[in-house]
Formats: C-alpha cells, structure tokens, sequence
C-alpha cells in the first residue's frame, strides 16, 4: 500500500513539473491596410514612407489608407524601425468596452489604473483611456 501511495505521489510531481503551462495568444504585430498590404513592428519605415504624412513632428498614416480607428501613428526607433504604432479612437470609443472585446480574443489583461497591458514574448499591446480618448498601442520588445 505505502508503495502504491509513494508512486501515485511520484507521479504527481512529476507530472506537475513536465506539464506546459497555458499559453497566452500571440498578440497581432501588424496592421492591414488590404489593397497596400500591410506593416509590422519591426519593418523599415521606409516600406510605409508614402502612405504617412507628418503632422507637429510625428509620424501618421494618411487617413485614406485605413479605417477603425481616427489616427493611426507610427513611431520608429533611432535604426528607422517601426517600435510602437498608436491607434486613436473616435469618442463614441468606451474604455471598458474596448477592453472587454479584447479580453475575448487576448484573455485578461494586467490592469493599471485606465490601461489594460497584454504582453507576449515580442509584443506588448495596450489600450488606455487619456483625456476621455480611447487608444491602443502596440510596442515592439524584440528590437528595442
């Protein structure tokens, strides 16, 4: 009996230390822009370079290229890469409802204070609430 218990325990630890544990889902890296392809975290600004404009010393994309959102901006690293990208949302946008429709296909998210932060081994996507306007972004942490 005792060595029945001994190895019905044995197997518990070892299967608690050889069981994966869940996998969060891979955040999205990209935005589609259909019939002029699409961009990534991490990809050349140059690739988007005619499909930006800059307005007060930062890069967006022009407002013909995409819909969703109000203002998509690019932000590149000091190599010319892009780091982070912002989506603006109009103000019908609702914080909590934004992150609840996230939640669905992200899980539940780090919440701090009015942002709610996914994070994967590449990516961090967040969406936060600023002077009653909704935006997400997400931030490339492989080529930091």
């Amino acid at each position: 009996m005792k060595l029945i218990l001994y190895s019905f325990l044995l197997w518990i630890v070892c299967s608690c230390h050889t069981a994966k544990p869940e996998q969060s889902p891979t955040l999205f890296r990209h935005v589609n822009l259909y019939s002029h392809g699409r961009f990534e975290l991490g990809d050349s600004l140059n690739k988007i370079e005619p499909l930006t404009e800059v307005l007060n010393n930062r890069i967006f994309l022009k407002k013909s290229f995409f819909g969703g959102a109000d203002s998509i901006e690019i932000i590149p690293n000091p190599d010319g890469k892009i780091s982070s990208i912002i989506f603006k949302y109009s103000n019908e946008t609702n914080f909590p409802s934004e992150v609840n429709d996230y939640k669905k296909w992200l899980g539940k998210p780090m919440i701090i204070q009015k942002k709610a932060i996914w994070k994967d081994a590449t990516t961090q996507f967040e969406i936060y609430e600023q002077d009653g306007t909704v935006y997400s972004k997400m931030i490339d942490l492989k080529n930091k």
